[in-house]
């Protein structure tokens, strides 16, 4: 069964690639079309003057992330982390890359 693979890549290789597994196309497009919505202040300014945005987004469906790998290498050719979209809760902007801290589970009878 083909996944959908969200791919946030960073053009001047500051962040680690991410890569993360959806198994509906909707998700993944929400996700997508969020960060692109975060990203349109600076697509502007670069627009205007003439230069790439720093981060790339795209949105590939395949069955694994080794399919992933092989077919876009260009994305991993530094550091990268796969993930699942339970394993983190992205920070409001663009911006902030780095993911939030999600709350501890509540122990069962607490």
């Amino acid at each position: 069964m083909d996944k959908y693979y969200l791919i946030e890549h960073d053009r001047h290789g500051k962040v680690p690639t991410r890569i993360t597994e959806y198994g509906e196309f909707k998700d993944a497009e929400e996700r997508l079309c969020k960060l692109d919505i975060d990203q349109l202040d600076e697509l502007n300014a670069c627009l205007g003057a003439g230069k790439p945005v720093r981060m790339e987004y795209v949105v590939i469906c395949a069955q694994s992330v080794e399919s992933v790998k092989q077919t876009h290498a260009r994305y991993f050719q530094n550091d990268y982390e796969v993930l699942t979209p339970t394993e983190i809760r992205y920070a409001a902007s663009a911006n902030d890359r780095e993911p939030e801290t999600a709350p501890a589970p509540v122990p069962a009878g607490a």
